[in-house]
């Protein structure tokens, strides 16, 4: 995987500026794709907002959608500065 162009593993400069939500990440129930996105800025101090819409519209994420309904079928995105090798 390279994020920004470079192997985010033990990389400060490169995890200083992602926001990682893992599956297992606890949400209320209620809870979809926008209210995460709402979330954000409230808790990350230099959150991007431009550009985590941005990221959205890549990886085309309904914000209507629950957080556990989204399919992780997109693996890589072109034109975006993160993508996933497998």
């Amino acid at each position: 995987m390279r994020v920004f162009g470079e192997a985010p593993y033990e990389n400060k400069r490169v995890l200083s500026q992602v926001c990682f939500i893992k599956e297992s990440q606890k949400y209320p129930n209620y809870f979809r794709v926008n209210d995460v996105r709402k979330l954000c800025p409230d808790i990350f101090p230099n959150w991007d907002q431009p550009f985590a819409d941005q990221l959205l519209n890549d990886f085309r994420l309904p914000l209507k959608r629950d957080k556990e309904a989204i399919s992780r079928h997109c693996l890589r995105v072109p034109h975006s500065n993160v993508s996933v090798e497998v």
